[in-house]
């Protein structure tokens, strides 16, 4: 069997599963995020929210809720944004996500608590966020190395957590910022993995599922070592490889003794990292960048290649065959899936027309991605900020259209139609036709009812959104964001700027302050413990604010 290349210019640098749908996958690459919902056969490109001029360098996939997707945006070039964007809708929409002066080259979850979340950046370090990537803080002490190209969580214990540095000038420039550091509080303090048993930069770190004590290390120069003792010592494991310049990508997470690597080609070991072989049929000797496993069918592979494309393998890297052939990406691609699999699929976009005036394009899929239809939106406006379904009723949807306010379907996103009376205008925008929603937020109780926060304060709708009404004394306040307590949905946050957390105890009705202890009054994200719905989150630019309520 023989694949030719089939994109001249993609390069892949990442593969992810959605871990609850193993058929749908996420590929980030260059300007453009990719997803495929039937194994990789056929791609479609989602990039409404995104600035054009973006380089990917690392995707995570919510583990517990997988349409929640972060990306990382490097300074390498082209790109010429930073920072990090999420996604709540599956790619759908993009937002921004904070660390806009960062270059963010690594991401890492938390298994447990998915609200938390670690960035590595080049030349910054790590940061941590524990409200879903609203507000990041720093979490480098006792870190000596600004370079993080690589971070890994322990699956049982996610207080602890591993850092892998590079050179002064990234993966790829001069040595003399190396090695490993741990930290066991959540990334609150380090302490560096002495000694150094590559003297390499570190560019991968993988950890065992089943045994969280057992990690590789991949480095640029040094090949690849194994710990089987949390980073306390450290062996090489290069037997069989062609050469050093290969890094760990995948273990296998059924059969955890078996263990990918990239390099010119894919290697696969299948005694822990004793010894490797070349499974490259179909391959060649591609430059090889990103990698996933099938977690529910673990012989069943992707891999991304520099320059040639997509592959796929259900052989265990037995044979390979080129995927995903509309695709045109320019440089990095990542992969994810589809959370309860849903056959039923909807996909909104950026308008490619030069004025914005097309309408948002919308896309929908009844066979589980096989097969793919427009639809048209109308209304005009460049992009769809959010997409939300109705959790008793899905073919009802509700759309958050940039500039132009909320549009609805009630028939599986066939027709839509514009749900804007009540809603403040933008008298300030041209004539005044302007209405920037910053977010939507449905009852999930009783999904009639929904909130709508804008600048001007938050808005309630009864009747799914036919009408709107400013609820409250919030009309002089600006809402950054909305939560409603999951047990008792008439209790509600909102987080302003410059006036910290107000609640609402009556759908909205009335608002009180809540601002006890916070000391930093403009909240951009406020969010609630599902758990313990009195424990409540505010972030802030001076950090994360706890309140507990009992």
């Amino acid at each position: 069997m023989t694949v030719s290349s089939v994109y001249p210019a993609l390069s892949i640098a990442k593969i992810a599963f959605d871990p609850q749908t193993q058929a749908t996958l996420y590929a980030a690459g260059g300007n453009s995020i990719v997803k495929s919902t039937d194994g990789g056969s056929t791609w479609r490109t989602l990039r409404a929210g995104l600035p054009d001029d973006v380089g990917v360098s690392s995707i995570a996939i919510d583990p517990k809720t997988p349409t929640t997707l972060y990306i990382g945006l490097s300074s390498f070039r082209p790109a010429r944004i930073r920072g990090i964007f999420k996604s709540g809708d599956g790619g759908e929409t993009w937002r921004r996500a904070g660390l806009t002066e960062a270059a963010v080259v690594a991401l890492a979850i938390d298994p447990q608590v998915s609200a938390t979340l670690y960035a590595g950046t080049d030349g910054d370090s790590v940061f941590k966020s524990t409200d879903g990537g609203d507000t990041w803080r720093p979490s480098r002490e006792g870190l000596s190395i600004e370079n993080v190209y690589a971070l890994a969580i322990d699956p049982q214990k996610p207080m602890t957590l591993y850092a892998g540095f590079a050179g002064a000038w990234g993966v790829h420039g001069a040595p003399g910022g190396r090695g490993v550091f741990k930290s066991i509080d959540g990334g609150v303090t380090w302490r560096a993995l002495d000694p150094d048993p590559a003297n390499s930069v570190v560019s991968a770190l993988i950890i065992d599922p089943h045994s969280p004590a057992t990690l590789y290390m991949g480095t640029e120069i040094t090949g690849i070592f194994k710990s089987t003792d949390g980073g306390a010592s450290w062996r090489a494991v290069n037997s069989g490889l062609p050469g050093l310049d290969i890094v760990p990508r995948a273990i296998d997470p059924q059969t955890p003794n078996v263990v990918y690597g990239l390099a010119a080609g894919v290697f696969k070991s299948t005694d822990g990292g004793g010894t490797w072989r070349a499974i490259n049929m179909g391959l060649g000797t591609l430059r090889m960048t990103g990698f996933v496993v099938d977690p529910k069918t673990p012989s069943t592979l992707y891999v991304g290649s520099h320059g040639s494309g997509l592959f796929k393998s259900t052989d265990g890297g037995m044979r390979w065959r080129a995927i995903g052939t509309d695709l045109k990406i320019w440089y990095y691609v990542t992969f994810a899936l589809d959370p309860q699999t849903p056959t039923t699929v909807y996909a909104s976009g950026l308008s490619s027309e030069d004025n914005c005036g097309g309408g948002v394009p919308m896309f929908k899929s009844t066979d589980g991605g096989e097969n793919w239809r427009a639809l048209h939106v109308g209304g005009g406006g460049c992009m769809a900020l959010s997409l939300v379904i109705d959790p008793k009723s899905p073919t009802t949807l509700y759309m958050v259209i940039s500039g132009k306010g909320i549009f609805k379907s009630t028939d599986g996103a066939m027709t839509w139609r514009e749900t804007n009376v009540g809603l403040v205008r933008d008298e300030k925008s041209q004539a005044g036709s302007q209405i920037y929603v910053r977010g939507l937020k449905i009852d999930p109780n009783t999904p009639t009812t929904l909130y709508a926060f804008q600048s001007g304060g938050v808005f309630k709708s009864t009747d799914g959104g036919d009408t709107w009404r400013l609820h409250g004394d919030l009309s002089n306040l600006k809402a950054f964001s909305l939560a409603i307590d999951p047990q008792t949905t008439t209790t509600i946050y909102a987080g302003t700027s410059g006036s910290g957390v107000f609640k609402s105890t009556d759908g909205g009705e009335s608002w009180r302050p809540l601002n006890m202890g916070l000391t930093d009054l403009v909240v951009w994200g406020v969010a609630i413990d599902p758990k313990t719905p009195t424990t409540i989150y505010a972030s802030t630019v001076g950090g994360v604010f706890v309140l507990d309520q009992r």
